[in-house]
């Protein structure tokens, strides 16, 4: 072991009160830590290797101040010993948890950077985003505008061309319907109905050649279809007459829904602008959520607690709690230095507090002064008391043998 080499009382007593200095100066920059908007800036960095080198410089302080203390207060030594135990442990402890995120806030200083970049990127692509957002609703809001009025009017032709037709349909069914009687009712290979083939013959009026009605006859292969080329013939006759009075209405739809169609041009370019400011819109949103996945993983590391101003709040709530519990081990030191050391207060170089601590050191001095006293005084009473108790117990034993000689006396 090497040997201890002491420092003059003076040099002590001024190395505590640096001691003293150094520690509220932690509390005071811990307390300070909520001024900072991010852990991972190039300050609050420095801030924290700071506060951490302060706490390792007063454990340092404590553990060398030991053997000193011994030197110049021997008969204070097993009251010294335990000080000096309680404050290096509560020192050391607030020292590891400031030492974890000194070294975590080091080696994690590349993800304050990574968040920084990666937060400019997804401002930039948020941005470009809401552009492409705004463009898309402008285009697709006329779009949609246009869509609707165009949908409300080809409805309305719908409508009445339908009601013109009412008539006409009717007749074709209730013409056509007695011929199909008994028959499988096909146009091309399609097998449909009366009143579907009206719609598709009013439509195309030559699709009446692609009619076929069919007989089905039964077979030890199963159904068979055979086609009725009479009554095929006799139908797409009457068909066509029916229809050559649908004519003029056909005719006046193509008109109105052509004239519509001119009206609503513009709806069509709108459409192949719309789809194209859809694509832009939807190609900006991929860069904003893969940059979102990115801070995502990152916010599931440890380091992330300090890249938001909520996550530094807890950490000095951490510290502290921390320091709270250290509190009083370290003012117990503190309080020994101030009444074993002379000239402590009068190292104090803000004269209202160097009073106050003159004031301490006196009160502390009588209270000690009189627990002295007070314990002096206790022994002394202990030891009357135990005086007392033995000379009543040697009385008592007098008494007892004067009692036993009597009783021998009167017996004889």
């Amino acid at each position: 072991m090497a040997e201890v080499e002491f420092i003059e009382k003076p040099e002590l007593e001024k190395r505590f009160v640096e001691f003293k200095k150094r520690w509220y100066d932690v509390v005071k920059s811990i307390e300070q830590l909520n001024n900072f908007k991010s852990g991972f800036d190039d300050a609050f960095i420095s801030e924290i290797k700071k506060i951490y080198e302060n706490v390792d410089k007063c454990k340092k302080d404590v553990d060398f101040f030991r053997d000193q203390l011994k030197h110049y207060f021997p008969s204070s030594r097993d009251e010294i010993d335990w000080l000096t135990q309680k404050v290096s442990r509560a020192l050391g402890e607030v020292r590891e948890i400031i030492r974890r995120d000194k070294e975590l806030l080091i080696s994690s200083k590349d993800v304050g950077n990574k968040i920084k970049e990666l937060s400019k990127k997804l401002a930039e692509a948020e941005e470009k985003l809401k552009q492409a957002e705004r463009e898309s609703r402008e285009v697709c809001g006329k779009y949609f505008d246009l869509k609707s009025e165009y949908t409300r009017r080809r409805d309305k032709i719908e409508e009445t061309i339908n009601k013109e037709l009412s008539k006409i349909k009717d007749k074709f069914i209730s013409m056509t319907s007695p011929i199909a009687e008994g028959r499988e009712l096909f146009l091309g290979k399609r097998e449909v109905t009366l009143d579907e083939l009206f719609d598709i013959l009013f439509e195309a009026p030559g699709d009446i050649e692609k009619v076929v009605l069919f007989v089905a006859k039964g077979g030890i292969l199963g159904k068979k279809l055979e086609e009725d080329q009479a009554k095929t013939s006799v139908f797409r006759y009457v068909s066509k007459e029916i229809l050559e009075n649908a004519e003029p209405i056909r005719k006046e739809k193509e008109q109105l829904l052509s004239k519509l169609e001119s009206e609503f041009k513009e709806m069509h370019e709108l459409e192949k602008e719309c789809e194209e400011k859809e694509k832009i819109r939807k190609e900006a949103e991929k860069p904003v959520e893969e940059i979102k996945s990115e801070i995502v993983k990152i916010k599931k590391s440890e380091a992330f607690k300090f890249a938001e101003y909520d996550g530094i709040l807890e950490v000095r709530e951490e510290y502290l709690a921390k320091l709270r519990e250290s509190e009083k081990a370290v003012k117990e030191y503190l309080d020994f230095a101030l009444v074993s050391f002379e000239k402590y207060a009068e190292l104090e170089e803000d004269p209202e507090k160097r009073e106050l601590l003159k004031e301490i050191r006196e009160a502390k001095i009588k209270a000690e002064n009189m627990e002295k006293e007070a314990k002096k005084a206790r022994d002394e009473l202990n030891a009357k008391i135990k005086e007392l108790t033995r000379m009543k117990a040697a009385k008592e034993n007098v008494e007892a043998q004067l009692k036993e000689t009597r009783e021998k006396l009167f017996n004889t």
